[in-house]
């Protein structure tokens, strides 16, 4: 939580943190994070501030704090308490000596570095050497960090010390030791390929050099000359018996021309006199510059050989050999008959432009739509959208579900005997079977104030049932849709469709006393301790593993009258009441975590059938056809605070308190998870 609030501003983001393998990190290793542990973060325009703490002194305000770091008073706002909450105006009048704040700075503090200003040096001279540009001397900070005041900069004395910000990746640059006689010009033109550039290479402090450094520079000086990419994504090749460079360059990067992008072992580019004099043996680096531009890409999908993907991107299955792999090096015909399911294959898109599009056929997205609507009306499937493509004719993936444009080309098969949209004519939706089996559905137009929860709470009794609604069109509704739709929406919504749980009637309520568990409740009152996640909280939803650990005496528990079935497999455990299903199709758990909750990251949320968490284990277990559970009430409240409105206390005055800023508001939620609107 400490890192999100850092870097992405909310502490309740932590689920948008990674590991290093891109997988979210579940609620126990959140609670046992070790020193050490490489967290990933999403870098945002609007975030990614780094803060260090300063002690107040007497007399200083956070105006003058503001204009020293920030360059700008009126910027005091950023600053945050030592607990990185916002700085609120009842929290400024109690601020004193001693006190201590939290300032951004743009960078993190070890992307700086410092330097000391020589003899004779202006400020915009030290710019110029350090930052390679002399009217950045505005970036370079005193040894406290503060900006450097445009009218002090004249006096300052020599020797100071002065923090300007590293701008480079020290591992993209080369070392390199000065050869006597050698010149500026003549490494440059080795390892930059142009002698002019002599001024992009850097001293061993990694300062810039200058024409002063370049007259006095002497043999045995330490240089380092950047090499435009770190030195580790350089790959390697051993030259064959018979092969010159242009005929590596011709396979490796595509033209034989290209043989000037090489390297030798030392880094140096090959020139025509070199080029000549390779060896069988010689290693060869060289860098795959990918132009996503000229490139699609796809995944292999479960049993598509590079033959029938060539046949449906490019046109002609024959054309596999246009692919190219993860390294961007061509397919081997060995590799070819080896591929597996998610294999990555590079196309070019010039080529798929021009392929045939035979068997299929194209849709213009309307706005409303969604690809499980799509797949529905075209395929009769709604389970079948991954079978949908874009416009480049590659998958959809769950990134691209939520930016869905109107008007963007959607291609859908077009199945033997199948026909054209509308063959047929359309068919009643409320024929049973159509969508939800059993179930007529009348519609209702979406008024103003309305939301989704409130109002399947007020139609069908549970805020829950919003998943049972649907649009026109039959598909399903999404957890982005939760105040996203527009006023005059057409909603279609179930009739007589019964809330799965009597709740409390079918509980009895149990206050929780002094040394008491969810496991030692349920041992008395249900015969097995095990069965601790049927207990529901006040509100209906059920517990997590972090709550059960921390019950408070005086917590209110509701226990079943009726001890739910136990067996030794989770997943045939008797449901427990209150929960919501969701039936898996061919897609992936993450997926249907985007389709369910909006963001495939929650993949965590959804729940075995007595409540309690899915596991890793049981990832093998999930298939076409399983059926997943979750806590609406949960899910929709997760990483929220309760506060409880006070005597004249607004909406406006809770976000300033607890946000920062009033205008806010709509960011707060009402007690059933739903969205507080202007006429809540």
């Amino acid at each position: 939580q400490q890192i999100a609030q850092i870097f992405l501003g909310d502490s309740t983001r932590w689920r948008d943190l990674l590991k290093t393998n891109d997988t979210p990190f579940s609620d126990a290793e959140a609670q046992a994070l070790a020193a050490g542990t490489i967290v990933r973060y999403p870098i945002e325009s609007s975030v990614g501030k780094r803060y260090m703490e300063h002690e107040l002194g007497a007399g200083e305000t956070l105006w003058d704090l503001a204009v020293r770091f920030l360059g700008e008073g009126a910027r005091w706002q950023e600053f945050r308490l030592e607990d990185f909450s916002v700085i609120t105006a009842a929290v400024l009048d109690e601020l004193g000596p001693g006190e201590v704040v939290l300032i951004p700075l743009d960078k993190n503090p070890l992307d700086y570095d410092v330097a000391v200003l020589w003899s004779g040096e202006s400020v915009s001279d030290a710019a110029d050497r350090l930052l390679g540009d002399s009217k950045r001397w505005t970036e370079l900070r005193d040894v406290e960090f503060g900006l450097l005041n445009y009218y002090d900069v004249a006096k300052l004395p020599v020797g100071m010390v002065l923090v300007f910000p590293l701008d480079i990746n020290r591992d993209e640059f080369l070392p390199h030791v000065v050869e006597p006689g050698e010149s500026l010009f003549e490494i440059a033109e080795a390892y930059i390929g142009d002698g002019s550039r002599w001024q992009e290479i850097r001293r061993s402090d990694f300062t810039y050099v200058t024409n002063a450094y370049a007259a006095s520079m002497q043999a045995g000086d330490l240089v380092y000359i950047s090499l435009g990419a770190d030195k580790d994504t350089f790959r390697r090749y051993e030259l064959q018996a018979g092969e010159t460079l242009a005929d590596v360059a011709a396979v490796l990067l595509g033209d034989a021309d290209r043989w000037t992008e090489f390297r030798d072992e030392n880094y140096r580019l090959f020139d025509a006199t070199t080029a000549q004099d390779v060896q069988p043996g010689d290693l060869i680096r060289y860098l795959i510059q990918i132009d996503k531009t000229k490139y699609g890409e796809h995944r292999l999908w479960s049993g598509e050989s590079l033959w029938e993907a060539a046949k449906r991107l490019l046109g002609d299955g024959a054309r596999w050999t246009l692919f190219r792999d993860a390294d961007f090096l061509p397919f081997t015909e060995q590799q070819a008959e080896t591929v597996t399911p998610g294999t990555l294959v590079y196309y070019p898109l010039s080529v798929a432009e021009t392929g045939e599009a035979s068997g299929w056929g194209q849709y213009s997205l309307q706005s409303g739509d969604t690809l499980i609507g799509i797949a529905e009306r075209f395929l009769g499937d709604g389970d079948r959208w991954h079978e949908l493509l874009k416009d480049d004719r590659t998958p959809f993936t769950e990134a691209d579900i939520a930016k869905l444009q109107p008007g963007m080309t959607i291609w859908y098969p077009i199945e033997e005997g199948s026909g054209e949209e509308g063959e047929g004519g359309e068919e009643d939706p409320n024929t049973p079977g159509q969508w939800a089996p059993g179930v007529t559905y009348e519609p209702h137009e979406l008024q103003q104030g309305e939301y989704l929860w409130g109002l399947a709470e007020e139609l069908l009794g549970d805020g829950g049932l919003w998943t049972e609604f649907r649009l026109e069109d039959g598909s399903r509704l999404e957890w982005k849709d939760h105040g996203s739709l527009p006023v005059g929406t057409i909603l279609m919504i179930p009739t007589g469709t019964p809330s799965d749980v009597n709740f409390p009637d079918d509980y009895e309520l149990h206050t929780v006393g002094a040394g008491e568990t969810l496991q030692s409740i349920a041992e008395a009152q249900l015969g097995d301790g095990a069965l601790w996640s049927y207990l529901l909280k006040e509100n209906g939803s059920g517990f997590t593993e972090e709550e059960a650990g921390a019950l408070a005496v005086g917590t209110k528990v509701y226990v079943p009258l009726d001890a739910p079935t136990v067996t030794d497999d989770p997943w045939a455990q008797e449901p427990r009441p209150g929960l919501k299903t969701y039936v898996m199709g061919t897609q992936t758990l993450w997926s249907a975590a985007q389709e369910v909750f909006g963001d495939s990251n929650l993949w965590r949320e959804f729940l075995r059938p007595d409540g309690t968490p899915i596991k890793d284990s049981d990832l093998v277990k999930i298939k076409d056809g399983t059926i997943l559970y979750y806590d609406p009430v949960r899910t929709f409240l997760k990483g929220m605070t309760a506060h409880t409105l006070q005597e004249g206390e607004s909406l406006w005055d809770v976000a300033e308190l607890r946000l920062g800023d009033g205008a806010r508001w709509t960011q707060l939620k009402n007690a059933e998870g739903g969205a507080v609107t202007e006429a809540y």
